[in-house]
């Protein structure tokens, strides 16, 4: 086997075992439509392997920061509880309230 036929089977085992759903792989072509919306790119056979590695390590990234900062749809908004919780974040032991003398 050829390093290019190396090449081209490492690629072809990536993209089937992506993750993905929307593949098409007809007429030789290994393309996603999912990959576009969330790494930004398609194409598996054209895309150089090193814009592959960036740009799904970066799509990642950018799925793990949503998952931290976007609350989840499911849950119910409770607003005591994001109180709470902006309550605790600056609840610390090393800074006091100001006091009218600390105005004087």
């Amino acid at each position: 086997m050829t390093k290019d036929e190396q090449i081209m089977a490492l690629r072809e085992l990536l993209w089937k075992n992506h993750g993905h759903t929307g593949q098409y792989g007809d007429d030789g072509e290994m393309q996603c439509s999912q990959c576009m919306s969330e790494y930004l790119f398609w194409d598996w056979k054209r895309t150089p392997v090193e814009e592959i590695v960036e740009k799904i390590i970066w799509g990642n990234i950018r799925k793990a920061l949503d998952d931290v900062f976007k609350p989840d749809a499911s849950q119910p908004l409770n607003s005591v509880d994001v109180g709470q919780q902006v309550d605790d974040a600056y609840d610390t032991d090393w800074c006091d309230e100001p006091t009218d003398q600390d105005y004087i």
